[in-house]
């Protein structure tokens, strides 16, 4: 039976990161859900989910796998399996939990209005090593968002913290990181594996381009596409 899956990018990017894990022949069950939408209305992939009315696969990748938790949470029902990459649960630092500063989340995003291109790259120059594989594909997709759109999806980053969900994720959950991310510490997957009951945690020597380096055969370890 063909699956049908919900796949939910990261910051500044589009379905392009998903284009070899897709890539599969005879794929035709893909729904992209825009990040930035998820930013502006925290509850669009409930909702959205909701609205399909069936049972999916959720695919996210880091700012998305924030989305992808709350739907898991919200609609148990429908949310069967959850492929977690280079994602966390809250990104910014707390007590005992290592993470990003918020104080250079809110530079990065004050820099945007003046210095948009300086800030795409120097997130790809951390987002894509030590490999440049999906590099070309990011910087074309990043160029098609609003100053607006990324600094809101800045401060989702900067503020949201679903850690308080992740007992509740009910649905078996792959969660995949690169040991080399720069972007999102790999202490943050180890965080989730151990709330998540029963989840798999899988490494990659990556940084944070890890979708762009999986193919469909990495996201068959549940029950395949």
């Amino acid at each position: 039976m063909k699956k049908h899956i919900v796949i939910i990018s990261g910051w500044a990017g589009g379905p392009d990161a998903f284009k070899n894990i897709s890539a599969k022949p005879g794929n035709s069950g893909f729904l992209y859900l825009p990040w930035e939408k998820c930013v502006t209305d925290p509850d669009f992939a409930v909702a959205f989910i909701k609205a399909l009315g069936r049972k999916i696969t959720v695919i996210a990748w880091s700012l998305g796998v924030l989305a992808a938790i709350k739907a898991a949470t919200s609609a148990p029902e429908l949310v069967e399996e959850l492929f977690l990459i280079s994602g966390t649960a809250r990104m910014t630092a707390d007590a005992d939990y290592t993470g990003a500063s918020g104080r250079d989340i809110k530079a990065m995003a004050a820099r945007l209005e003046k210095h948009r291109e300086a800030v795409i790259k120097g997130f790809v120059k951390n987002c894509f090593n030590p490999g440049h594989e999906g590099e070309p594909e990011f910087l074309l997709s990043a160029g098609g968002f609003s100053v607006l759109d990324l600094a809101a999806g800045l401060e989702y980053l900067e503020k949201t913290d679903v850690r308080n969900l992740l007992s509740g994720v009910k649905a078996p959950t792959v969660i995949m990181h690169g040991l080399k991310d720069k972007i999102i510490p790999f202490s943050q997957a180890e965080h989730m594996h151990r709330h998540i009951n029963g989840s798999v945690l899988k490494s990659f020597d990556a940084g944070h381009n890890l979708p762009y380096i999986l193919d469909h055969e990495a996201i068959n370890p549940i029950g395949g596409i």
